[in-house]
């Protein structure tokens, strides 16, 4: 689809000034989206955290890229303003919380931030979601085609008893019967020191891989019903016994449904806002001042090689 933006990016730069109770600064006008002011300082702070959320990850997209994103959140703001589309402060307060933890100084905005993210968030959800439909038969239909990924590992269900010393974890290992599942699991709501004492040292279930190394050497040796030797950890000594193995083996439908339900959903979804979103692109006023952000360059340059190929 041909984007119907009335671009000015070969103009200069013009300048605004933001005044707060102590401070007074000059910021770059870097672009205008219906009519409203985009700040230099508004998309730095963007940067910012899309860069700090790849910390240790891929690299990030180049900053025209970028900045196309940072204009599509700002669209799906102005339209939720539109729908009157408003968030709990409890939940700017939740998240801003998360963000503090990872030392986010808050007077950097990053509340308003938040707000923004979480308004456009609900927006979707309202406004795009309720149109998204998933029959069961697409569900049946993308796990019959797909089984392969509905594949559950071998898990062993994994009982234990902690003890401090090793000469207790030996003793009480000797009383034991290996099988008597029963009986394990009231010696581990007597002597465990484990935080699993209440609930007879029931571990869950794992599959390999979940544990450290030395702990499945030793659990994954086990057969259903043995006892292993006292086993030394920087917790203590530990008596595991394996209650279950489960091999590997297929999901069945009943199983899985709500999880295919939900990612066919979110599939849509994104699919539903992309759509949403170059709709509103395709009728809004863009002017970009700052050259090196205009993507609709590219855009233009990618729409007429398709036209000269069609």
């Amino acid at each position: 689809m041909a984007l119907l933006f009335q671009t000015t990016a070969c103009q200069s730069p013009t300048e605004t000034t933001e005044v707060s109770p102590d401070v007074v600064t000059v910021q770059r006008v870097i672009a205008e989206l219906n009519g409203e002011v985009i700040l230099e300082g508004e998309f730095d702070d963007f940067l910012t955290n899309a860069r700090g959320e790849l910390d240790g990850g891929p690299q990030p997209a180049p900053e025209r890229q970028l900045f196309r994103e940072f204009l599509t959140r700002r669209l799906l703001l102005q339209e939720a303003k539109k729908t009157g589309t408003q968030v709990d402060e409890s939940r700017v307060k939740e998240y801003l919380q998360q963000w503090t933890a990872r030392e986010v100084d808050e007077d950097q905005g990053i509340s308003a931030q938040i707000r923004d993210f979480l308004t456009v968030q609900k927006f979707v959800s309202e406004q795009i979601r309720p149109e998204v439909n998933v029959s069961l038969s697409e569900i049946l239909r993308y796990y019959e085609q797909n089984s392969e990924q509905f594949v559950m590992e071998d898990q062993a269900h994994v009982l234990e008893i902690l003890l401090r010393d090793r000469a207790d974890a030996v003793r009480i290992r000797n009383e034991l019967e290996a099988g008597d599942i029963q009986d394990f699991r009231e010696s581990a709501r007597r002597f465990s020191a484990g935080v699993t004492a209440a609930t007879g040292g029931d571990l869950g279930f794992f599959q390999r891989g979940d544990l450290p190394e030395d702990f499945e050497k030793a659990i994954f040796a086990l057969k259903p019903g043995q006892l292993s030797e006292p086993f030394e950890s920087d917790h203590g000594f530990h008596v595991f016994l394996i209650e279950e193995w489960i091999p590997r083996h297929p999901q069945k439908f009943f199983e899985v449904r709500e999880q295919i339900f939900e990612m066919l959903v979110a599939e849509k979804e994104r699919a539903a806002t992309k759509a949403v979103v170059e709709e509103m692109l395709g009728r809004a006023s863009v002017e970009i001042y700052d050259s090196s952000l205009d993507f609709l360059l590219e855009e233009r340059s990618s729409h007429d090689e398709n036209k000269e190929l069609d």
